[in-house]
């Protein structure tokens, strides 16, 4: 018999019924830099100890942290904890390889299984012995895909391959696989649409394309030597056909698609509001916080540099979650 997520579920009722609601949203985009962070502090405790709106991301961090932190203790089945994690894990090696190779400083997130001065202390000094078994060969996974392309960016499609491949395997049950799957197909669609238009990403694409979605990769492939138009056309027969109803088409702007594909995964997981014994729930509030969290940084960074109040109202509405 699986793990029993009755009380998990409940606790995460809980804090959904906190959380900031739409008119919260509203507000904070029409807040003024010098009441911004005293708006913030209404709804994120991790801003308690902030001293300007210049700390605004560890506030934000800090708010999620305290969510996720939450999950892993009362969650009764280590393989759904180490699930939660391991992707931060991934997330925090590749930055950290990154960062060395650019010379650069890098915040971690602490929510993984390893700890981030652990991460940074085995590249700096090639040590592997430091990480875990499933992180081992990914800092020289890395390396060599720099060392035969010159381009760090090729390194990151190596390391979101190992990520998400690494996530299949250890997913605890078919719905955490299928949640899995639908996401790698919009990280495809994503990038899809963003090397169409901007050429980013062009250099090595083949490596871009995550496999294990519903798409084949495959399809991708031949996308790229088709218009938009047709695209969009054989997304009417797919799971992400909701895609075009929330606005997806040819033209929309670029921070657009990224609010389309964010919204659409959310609706693709709104089947947890009826569970009540499974992970789904769990998954689905994750992407929520994540979300919000996003909408929130967008506000603040908005403000911040001053942007026109009915410009930063209209973005934030488009961002709105019903």
């Amino acid at each position: 018999m699986g793990a029993d997520f009755t009380y998990v579920v409940a606790r995460i009722r809980a804090i959904e019924a906190s959380m900031p609601d739409n008119a919260w949203f509203q507000r904070l985009a029409r807040s003024g830099p010098d009441s911004l962070l005293q708006t913030l502090r209404e709804q994120f405790a991790g801003f308690e100890a902030a001293d300007s709106i210049g700390e605004y991301e560890s506030g934000l961090m800090a708010e999620r942290d305290a969510c996720l932190e939450l999950l892993s203790k009362i969650i009764p089945d280590e393989r759904y904890v180490r699930f939660l994690k391991v992707g931060y894990d991934f997330d925090n090696l590749i930055i950290a390889w990154k960062a060395k190779k650019l010379g650069a400083d890098v915040d971690l997130n602490i929510f993984g299984t390893v700890d981030p001065s652990t991460m940074e202390e085995a590249l700096e000094h090639d040590d592997v012995k430091l990480l875990p078994e499933f992180l081992k060969e990914l800092p020289m996974k890395l390396e060599r895909a720099f060392e035969s392309s010159q381009n760090a960016a090729v390194s990151v499609y190596i390391g979101e391959k190992e990520k998400w491949n690494h996530l299949l395997r250890i997913a605890p049950d078919h719905k955490t696989k299928d949640y899995l799957k639908k996401k790698i197909d919009l990280m495809n669609i994503k990038t899809l649409i963003r090397s169409k238009r901007t050429g980013l990403r062009r250099e090595a694409l083949e490596l871009a394309w995550l496999e294990g979605g519903e798409i084949d990769t495959d399809r991708f492939v031949s996308a790229m030597q088709e218009g938009e138009e047709e695209f969009y056309s054989y997304l009417k027969f797919t799971s992400y056909r909701g895609l075009l109803r929330l606005g997806l088409e040819k033209g929309v702007s670029e921070w657009k698609v990224d609010v389309i594909i964010a919204k659409m995964l959310l609706e693709l997981l709104n089947e947890s509001n009826y569970e009540f014994f499974s992970f789904l729930p769990v998954i689905a509030f994750v992407e929520r916080l994540e979300y919000y969290i996003k909408l929130t940084r967008t506000i603040i960074v908005s403000i911040v540099n001053r942007l026109p109040e009915d410009l930063v109202a209209e973005r934030v509405d488009s961002m709105l979650v019903a």
